[in-house]
């Protein structure tokens, strides 16, 4: 399969490179030397080259060395993912009473708005009542003084008869003008109770089928949380006791408990590994932490193009 995918070599080159890529199975992968290119300009890495006979022979990261990752690592991952949709879950749970609290509220606003209104239009008209009482009152004193001033004997009488007539009439004026005051304002009030009582039973109805929704939502999420809370208990199992430990005091002192090397750093707390233990982050089949945060640690190798680089291409 090697052969067919590199017909690009000479035959020599084909029989060097399967005597030193294939031949030890010892580990001779991990220890290969370079190889030249075809163009006889750039060379490769024993490191790339497997990768990139790894790829030729359809082979996964990690398997083409032979390099295993630690049994507790891809459960701890998902674990990870797991603990993030439950608390996801949860918080979406929790916040659906408020939710169905802040709907009723606007409901009950409305409710008190629309009630207000009646009141004030009550108010109103019970207002416009007494004033109008109150001008038929000053009326009648009005035709009293108006009687009495054919039964006054002196001018100075009959002037202050008048006077008395002018200031009644002064107070139904004003009267009058409340009076127009408390008809435009009940004008206003009548349509806004108008317009709340049309409006009443469909805020009812949309209120109602809010609720409904978000208690469907409610129920699905426990339910979502139930089975994602017994896979969580599957994987926790799953876990050697040590792992399960470590895992659980960092997601509680950290929040994130596992992260991926990048550029060579911690993924978390984003300080540079150290070389060497980077180098074992890569390679190594054991459990590793940060030993600056204790996150946790995996390596994901970038793919062919990436890890070989451009210039340095194997010719094909």
């Amino acid at each position: 399969m090697f052969q067919s995918a590199v017909t690009a070599l000479d035959e020599r080159r084909l029989a060097v490179i399967d005597r030193r890529y294939s031949g030890d199975s010892g580990g001779g992968l991990l220890k290969a030397p370079a190889f030249l290119c075809q163009n006889g300009r750039h060379h490769v890495s024993g490191t790339d080259h497997r990768k990139w006979l790894g790829s030729v022979q359809g082979l996964g990261p990690g398997q083409e060395t032979g390099e295993a990752l630690h049994p507790d690592l891809a459960t701890v991952k998902e674990l990870q993912e797991v603990d993030r949709t439950i608390a996801d879950l949860t918080s979406r749970i929790e916040a659906i009473p408020s939710q169905i609290k802040k709907i009723e509220d606007q409901l009950n606003a409305f409710l008190h708005s629309h009630e207000e209104h009646k009141s004030r239009l009550a108010a109103n008209q019970k207002e416009r009542r007494n004033l109008d009482t109150e001008i038929q009152t000053i009326r009648g004193k009005i035709s009293k003084h108006r009687d009495q001033l054919y039964e006054v004997k002196t001018n100075e009488a009959y002037r202050t008869m008048l006077h008395e007539i002018e200031g009644e009439e002064a107070k139904i004026r004003a009267i009058e003008d409340q009076v127009l005051e408390r008809m435009v304002e009940a004008d206003e009030l009548d349509g806004l109770v108008h317009e709340a009582a049309a409006r009443l039973e469909g805020e009812k109805q949309r209120v109602a089928a809010e609720k409904r929704q978000l208690e469907t939502e409610r129920a699905n999420d426990e339910g979502l949380r139930r089975d994602a809370e017994a896979r969580r208990q599957l994987l926790a199992d799953a876990l050697s006791e040590s792992t399960l430990r470590l895992y659980e005091k960092t997601r509680k002192s950290r929040g994130t408990a596992v992260v991926q090397v990048i550029d060579g750093s911690c993924g978390g707390c984003h300080v540079k590994l150290r070389p060497q233990f980077y180098n074992e982050v890569r390679s190594s089949d054991a459990l590793l932490a940060c030993e600056s945060c204790g996150r946790i640690l995996f390596y994901v190798p970038p793919s062919v193009g990436e890890d070989i680089g451009e210039g340095t291409r194997v010719a094909m």
